[in-house]
């Protein structure tokens, strides 16, 4: 029996032109027993949407025509009374043009490329040289442009491109092969006002930075120049889609961008309301699924608005950006700040960020990990800056803010009438404050806040805003330091002030002494709870007055921070009003330091004999205490309800209930 001897050869590898017929060969093959053989040839593979078809495929040299770039391989069997062999032959079917529609050449006059070719899978047009346009370059509808290996166009300081294609009839920009980041792309590098891409295909581009491009991108648009962009489609880019240097200036709608490998779209901070909600912007994966944003300021001269994008498509902001104009941005936008970078809203700038319960606007840390930004800064006096339906996650990093000299998720500068509304707002995992607003700082509309994972106290703010907070809902878990800090001021308004109960187990946190001034009242409803930072004193003046009434359910609660014993000084009672009354309060933690103008005196609560003070207190508790619970200067016309010692309770006091002096 004879051994197969038989050796199939389909030819060599090659490139082919799309829509020209091709001839295969296996003349090659043989048979080492000299005996006759049969052929049959098979396509292994086509591209997507081919239906090329082999003619004579049981001869020598079939042929077939290639209907779509892209690759083919076809195998060739032989075979005898031996057995069989099999060879492929791999064709890559690129777009061909006649010789006389080569460009190699800078366009120097204005110029009009016409569709030559009714196929659209025939280029009209083969670009075989990086081409510099130094004049008006028109591209009629249908147009095909295919650009040979790391070829691009460069519109020149004097040149404009213009394609304006249709959406029966696109102009498209490709490369000669299917394959990404085959040509480099377009760069614009003017501001003339011409320049233009409607219904236009940019396919295959990236391959390398056009200059002065910083990175590979199929579009870009330099410094000081111009680009209309609509009904624009850019695909299968081996880097970016459209990149916008910092002072480049876009019209932009209804484009598309897919199956690009980079970021879709990069472009200046000032140029982001420009984008629409309509184009499709659909990214590789989650970590370039964003629109990336550079520069610093927002300044316009008119209302802009930052849009929710399709896909989920974060607006991300690469530094620090500052706001000059009044700003809104819609519901559902998603906002990624760079680590340690910070949003500033300053002076005749405005930020309006209105979500909703279904479609929240979220600002977070991107890309995400352990490191935070640093936060929202308000230096605006503008009424209508408002949070609403918004989320702010991983801010406060540390670091103070720009116009805030602590750190914190949202922060309000220290200049008269600067103001931020929040309703229904989440502010969660902070290092630093949830919200800080400085002394001459205001906060407007405030409740449905929820704090979660702060690291510092949950709020700060001065004296005359905790009005505002009082009857607001408040939601709180797993913060360092539940409470509010009010701090640096005194009671100072005519009349009453009253303070209530904080919802969400929150406390006042006093880290400094506060007075309350003649002329002004400060009275606590049940529940109220209040912690005071290491010393602080709180002092009722003459002519001011301290109600303190609880109830047995909801005692008030006056104490050192983490009712330490003997962390603060305590009360000091100079007034004589009628109205200092202490009922149902717990006053723990008290004696740190003497009571001024009682020599070495220590104790939770003193009334002072100056001013002949008083204060009648009943059913309360006063405990953990460096000193008396109470010293009264009776002797010297101080008065203190004589039950006192009685009616109250008196606990690990260190030297005893009440003294009388």
């Amino acid at each position: 029996m004879l051994q197969n001897k038989l050796v199939a050869n389909a030819g060599t590898d090659r490139e082919i032109q799309v829509n020209t017929p091709v001839q295969l060969d296996g003349s090659g093959s043989s048979d080492g027993n000299q005996l006759p053989f049969t052929y049959h040839w098979t396509f292994k593979s086509r591209p997507a949407n081919s239906t090329a078809a082999l003619t004579n495929h049981t001869q020598e040299k079939p042929g077939f025509t290639p209907d779509q770039l892209g690759l083919y391989e076809v195998e060739l069997k032989i075979a005898n009374q031996t057995g069989e062999k099999t060879a492929t032959v791999k064709l890559t079917a690129v777009a061909g043009a006649p010789a006389s529609n080569v460009i190699n050449q800078d366009i120097t006059q204005d110029r009009v490329l016409e569709d030559i070719n009714e196929d659209p899978n025939v280029p009209d047009y083969i670009v075989t040289a990086d081409i510099a346009v130094k004049a008006k370059l028109t591209v009629m509808p249908g147009v095909v442009i295919a650009f040979e290996d790391k070829k691009g166009l460069h519109i020149n300081q004097s040149g404009a491109l213009i394609a304006k294609g249709t959406a029966e009839k696109k102009v498209v920009f490709t490369g000669k092969q299917a394959t990404k980041g085959y040509w480099s792309g377009i760069a614009f590098t003017n501001n003339n006002p011409l320049n233009e891409l409607l219904h236009v295909e940019i396919n295959y581009a990236g391959s390398h930075p056009i200059h002065p491009m910083p990175q590979a991108t199929a579009i870009g648009v330099s410094e000081l120049s111009f680009l209309k962009l609509s009904h624009t489609a850019i695909q299968h880019s081996s880097s970016n889609g459209l990149w916008v240097r910092n002072s480049g200036i876009i019209q932009f709608s209804n484009n598309v961008f897919r199956h690009n490998e980079s970021i879709n779209i990069t472009l200046p901070v000032k140029e982001a309301h420009k984008l629409d909600s309509e184009s499709i912007i659909e990214a590789k994966n989650e970590t370039v699924n964003y629109v990336e944003l550079l520069g610093s300021e927002i300044e316009e001269d008119v209302e802009i608005v930052w849009k929710k994008l399709q896909n989920n498509v974060k607006y991300r902001i690469k530094g620090d950006m500052v706001i000059k104009s009044a700003l809104t941005i819609e519901k559902g936008v998603k906002i990624g700040v760079a680590p340690d970078k910070y949003i500033r809203v300053i002076t005749d700038g405005s930020l309006m960020a209105k979500g909703s319960s279904d479609e929240p606007i979220v600002f977070d840390v991107f890309p995400a990990g352990t490191q935070k930004w640093r936060g929202l800064v308000v230096s605006s006096s503008k009424y209508v800056n408002r949070l609403e339906w918004v989320e702010i996650k991983n801010a406060g990093n540390g670091q103070a803010g720009s116009g805030v000299d602590k750190s914190a998720a949202i922060g309000v500068s220290n200049v008269h009438g600067n103001i931020i509304h929040l309703k229904h707002v989440k502010i969660q995992d902070s290092d630093g404050y949830g919200v800080f607003v400085h002394q001459a700082g205001m906060l407007g509309e405030f409740d449905q806040v929820t704090f979660s994972g702060i690291k510092n106290h949950v709020m700060a703010l001065p004296i005359s805003n905790v009005r505002g907070i009082q009857e607001s809902q408040i939601t709180t878990s797993n913060n360092l330091k539940n409470s509010i800090e009010v701090f640096e001021g005194n009671i100072n308004l005519t009349g009453e002030t009253l303070w209530g109960p904080l919802s969400g187990g929150v406390t006042y946190y006093l880290p400094k002494s506060m007075q309350v001034l003649s002329g002004s009242g400060l009275r606590l409803l049940p529940g109220t709870k209040i912690e005071f930072g290491q010393d602080a004193l709180l002092t009722i003046n003459s002519g001011a007055f301290f109600t303190s009434v609880g109830t047995p359910e909801l005692p008030v609660e006056l104490k050192g921070e983490g009712d330490q014993r003997g962390y603060w000084t305590g009360i000091l009672i100079k007034s004589n009003s009628l109205k200092n009354i202490i009922r149902y309060s717990v006053i723990s933690g008290g004696g740190s330091q003497p009571m001024p103008g009682l020599g070495h005196g220590r104790a939770n609560i003193a009334v002072t004999a100056g001013t002949s003070a008083s204060l009648n207190i009943t059913y309360s508790k006063i405990e953990k205490g460096s000193g008396w619970g109470i010293i009264v200067e009776s002797n010297f016309g101080a008065k203190l309800n004589g039950d006192a010692n009685t009616i109250n309770e008196f606990e690990d006091m260190t030297l005893g209930a009440v003294i009388r002096l």
